[in-house]
């Protein structure tokens, strides 16, 4: 028998595309109940609300080390910000779907971006750094985060061989984004031999058939139960990244057979958020914001903080208005800036003329 299978218990790290976190359960446990699953739900965010996840963002000095993660590295940098020392630190955020544009790029036949061992990736202010190191050091610090945690709770595991680490990846990726993020899951302290890359969509669709719940229609009385054997069900995993679409059948015997092959594409929660830029730069001017973004990198963060925010409190049913505040610099910015900007267009037309 394989190690994996001799494991005492799984850890899922859930990497997503804005935010991460981790899941376990113990294997004399599950063999019971199924549902018996633990989540870290004890991430604090700024304002000391425990959230059961932590956003994916991470934050490197200036020499390139590892500094912080999550909730933690959004507090440093914007301090690093509003102090003006964030110059030679890295900052990362939303940085997972550069594997899936990478790809794109190869489909067109160009040389940039290629995934391999050597991808380098931009951070917010255009800083270079190995892919490779920022999407491993993501998933050390996940994978330190629960075994501190377990150690906390008295609960002790050699990580070599005590535990089957799996690592979820969106179903639209390929094999080589797949093997880019087993290498990176290797260079992080997770031994290749005790790892499974499951597809996201996957994982959701096994946790449906476990504990999901219908209404039994046609019956005098409502009552609920779970799948049975010859049902169907589509599962549509909306992420912040991707959205993946799979359909299944629960055979006789338990298990589900697919129905598709997993589709679907680059259209999750960031893609809105990128539409909102888009919005922003139209409506101020693309020269003006992205001026004003250079010199105020502290306020367009809490811009896209109180936007995600919102984000989340919207739902299909409101009929009222969705008010977003800004913070009061940037209308006395941008008014500045408009001002130098016609100043440097009449100078310019100014020129012109008196050729």
């Amino acid at each position: 028998m394989e190690k994996k299978g001799d494991a005492l218990v799984v850890v899922a790290i859930d990497f997503g595309t804005t935010y991460s976190g981790y899941a376990y359960s113990f294997r004399a446990e599950y063999e019971k109940d199924h549902t018996k699953v633990y989540s870290n739900s004890d991430w604090k965010s700024g304002d000391g609300l425990a959230t059961t996840k932590t956003p994916t963002v991470i934050l490197f000095s200036e020499d390139k080390q590892f500094c912080k993660f999550g909730y933690e590295a959004e507090q440093k940098y914007n301090t690093l910000l509003e102090e003006e020392e964030a110059d030679g630190w890295r900052y990362f955020r939303r940085f997972k779907m550069r594997l899936f544009r990478g790809e794109e790029k190869i489909l067109e036949r160009t040389r940039v971006d290629k995934i391999t061992k050597n991808l380098m990736i931009e951070d917010e202010q255009g800083k270079p750094m190995s892919a490779l190191v920022v999407f491993a050091e993501s998933i050390r610090y996940l994978k330190d985060q629960f075994l501190q945690n377990t150690q906390v709770q008295g609960l002790k595991f050699d990580p070599n061989n005590d535990i089957h680490w799996v690592l979820t990846v969106p179903a639209i990726w390929t094999d080589r984004a797949k093997q880019f993020m087993r290498e990176a899951a290797k260079q992080a302290g997770i031994p290749d031999d005790m790892l499974t890359l499951a597809y996201e969509p996957e994982a959701a669709a096994l946790y449906c058939k476990e504990l999901t719940v219908q209404k039994k229609e046609g019956a005098e009385s409502s009552s609920l139960s779970s799948f049975e054997p010859g049902q169907q069900f589509l599962v549509l995993d909306c992420g912040g990244g991707t959205v993946d679409v799979t359909a299944y059948q629960v055979q006789n015997d338990g298990d589900l057979r697919e129905l598709q092959r997993p589709t679907g594409g680059p259209w999750g929660g960031t893609y809105v958020d990128n539409q909102y830029t888009t919005f922003l730069k139209e409506l101020f001017g693309a020269d003006i914001w992205s001026e004003y973004s250079k010199e105020n990198p502290e306020d367009v963060l809490e811009i896209q903080r109180r936007f995600e925010a919102k984000k989340k409190s919207v739902n299909a049913s409101a009929d009222d208005q969705t008010t977003i505040s800004f913070p009061a610099s940037l209308f006395k910015n941008i008014r500045l800036l408009r001002i130098v900007h016609l100043l440097k267009k009449a100078l310019k037309n100014q020129n012109l003329q008196k050729r």
